[in-house]
């Protein structure tokens, strides 16, 4: 079947920020909307009580049928992007959001006034048409006026009956096991710290089945051992007290650690030790994230109840971290929760992030010159020259290294001597005129830290309505985007050397965008509105000499067009 992405409850959560206002809508019987072609309708038939029957719409079950009405559903969604509606989708669920109702509500009907145009049928049970900060999404309990994400009370519930039916026998099918475990992990990103109190579960199901025999009826015992781990799950302390929603680090906290020694880096302060004799025998695993947990114990006066991004160059202590632990190295795992419940007791949130060697981040991408670095492409130097030409020169890079820096002030994502300072996303951007070219995975967080900023930032970013992100480009633009060139080296890597293969799939553009909400009035007041009629210098100057359209969005009934960057 061919791949093809769809939203997840993880990256629609990191789009709702605390005190945001929502909608949702449900469609009736969502891939039947989908019409079956007269040619295939004969792959699809069945017979019942000797006769034979042939589906006229997508049915239900079929392998394909998300694949196929996502990639419909997505044309209506990237529709309202461009008119600057900040709408998710999951197959038949729809939400939006926005800070003020009266928008909402207008973005609500016109969604609605969209899908019954185009023949969608909805659940108007299901839905939730009137803005509300307390709401259930995909199995999520949201509670944005507490900027907090609980489980549903119901799903709780459920799992309090199946636990109890646990406790009470001798044993279970492994089957059952593993059922239990895939329902508590659905909850666990939304429990705080659940995902490390599911560990000791898998290890105890570890120990007593062998999951390669695939013997799924095989009994496991339920012994008094693994009780109190099943029992934190039924306390409602532990279940339900809510995760926090969209947490904002103010600080990063670098660690390393060697076979002699380690240390660590926080804000202008450092801090190192070296291992015993018996500590530099343990697997430089252990020491990496021994070496975390020494950091965050030294610096905790200084992170008592803040948000702080830490970064290390271990995979390995960044998958554990992230992941609340992992059933591969017991000893692993319990230095992983000793400093989870150190941050859990501190009121320290964790964000985890992994950054090359700090010595060899250069040399490893010389190495690799056949091999691109996908976060690493450079724009051609004719072209940055000519978008600052346009919106004058900023005074720092953003997201660049010491082999593809724009500007002499760069900030690297690793220590660098060249450098001006380290990780972009942990320092304040209020005061700032910036350029950004960041990896596009990260895109959403840049445009919420511009959104939270007083800063203005020339960002290099393609123009992809069915992303969530792009409704955000559209309402922080202060000037009209500026198309870039068609041109085989417009991308590159090594000083020219590699050039990206198809940059003109990617629909470039150079926004300028500002968190000053001033800024961005005073720009629109100077656009034409979606209710000019459409006089012919109107058309024109909504026309490219191609006969394309150059509007690339709508804003409050504005006009957002965009500008080739080079006259043709």
């Amino acid at each position: 079947m061919p791949h093809f992405k769809m939203e997840t409850n993880r990256s629609i959560r990191a789009c709702i920020l605390p005190g945001m206002l929502t909608t949702k809508l449900d469609l009736s019987d969502a891939y039947f909307h989908i019409p079956i072609s007269l040619a295939s309708r004969k792959f699809l038939r069945f017979v019942w009580n000797n006769k034979v029957y042939q589906f006229l719409a997508v049915p239900f079950g079929l392998a394909v049928a998300p694949q196929v009405f996502s990639r419909v559903f997505q044309t209506v969604i990237a529709h309202l992007h461009t008119l600057s509606v900040q709408a998710h989708s999951y197959l038949d669920d729809s939400l939006l959001k926005e800070f003020d109702s009266e928008i909402l509500s207008r973005h609500t009907f016109l969604f609605i006034r969209l899908l019954l145009d185009l023949g969608f049928l909805i659940s108007w049970k299901k839905s939730q048409i009137l803005p509300s900060q307390d709401f259930l999404f995909l199995g999520e309990h949201y509670r944005t006026d507490l900027g907090l994400i609980f489980p549903p009370e119901e799903k709780f519930q459920s799992l309090c009956q199946k636990i109890l039916i646990f406790s009470n026998s001798p044993s279970v099918t492994a089957r059952q096991f593993s059922q239990l475990l895939g329902f508590l992990n659905s909850l666990a990103d939304v429990v705080p710290l659940g995902r490390l109190h599911i560990r000791p579960l898998q290890f105890f199901l570890q120990e007593h089945w062998d999951s390669a025999s695939q013997v799924w009826e095989a009994l496991v015992p339920i012994l008094p051992v693994v009780l109190p781990h099943l029992d934190w799950w039924t306390r409602r302390e532990n279940v339900l007290t809510g995760a926090l929603l969209h947490p904002v680090p103010s600080l990063t906290l670098y660690t390393d650690s060697s076979l002699q020694g380690w240390g660590a880096f926080l804000e202008g302060k450092s801090v190192s030790g070296v291992w015993s004799l018996v500590q530099q025998q343990e697997h430089i695993n252990l020491l990496e994230m021994r070496a975390v947990l020494l950091a965050l114990q030294h610096f905790k006066t200084l992170l008592v109840s803040k948000a702080v991004v830490l970064a290390t160059d271990n995979t390995t202590v960044v998958a554990y971290l992230q992941n609340q632990g992992g059933t591969r190295c017991h000893a692993l795992f319990l230095l992983c929760k000793e400093i989870l419940l150190l941050c859990l007791l501190s009121h320290i949130h964790l964000v985890v992030r992994h950054i090359p060697g700090t010595f060899n981040v250069l040399a490893d991408c010389l190495s690799r010159f056949h091999n691109p670095v996908n976060t690493e492409w450079e724009l051609r130097q004719v072209v940055f020259d000519s978008v600052v030409l346009r919106w004058d020169r900023p005074h720092v890079d953003l997201f660049a290294t010491s082999l593809n820096h724009k500007l002499e002030t760069f900030v690297s994502p690793v220590p660098d001597p060249l450098s001006f300072a380290v990780d972009a996303m942990s320092l304040s951007w209020d005061g700032m005129f910036a350029y950004a070219f960041p990896p596009f995975r990260f895109l959403l967080q840049v445009l919420l830290k511009i959104k939270q900023s007083d800063c203005k930032i020339i960002l290099i970013a393609p123009a992809w309505p069915r992303q969530a992100w792009f409704p955000e480009l559209l309402l922080l633009s202060c000037a009209r985007p500026l198309k870039l060139p068609f041109r085989r080296d417009l991308l590159s890597q090594f000083k020219g050397k590699v050039v990206h293969p198809r940059p003109e799939s990617l629909h470039l553009h150079a926004w300028l965008l500002s968190g000053r909400d001033s800024v961005r009035k005073a720009f629109l007041k100077e656009q034409p509105r979606t209710s000019q009629s459409l006089s012919d210098s109107l058309q024109g100057s909504c026309m490219k000499p191609s006969g394309q359209s150059s509007v690339i969005g709508v804003v409050d009934g504005i006009l957002i067009q965009s500008e080739s960057l080079f006259n043709s």
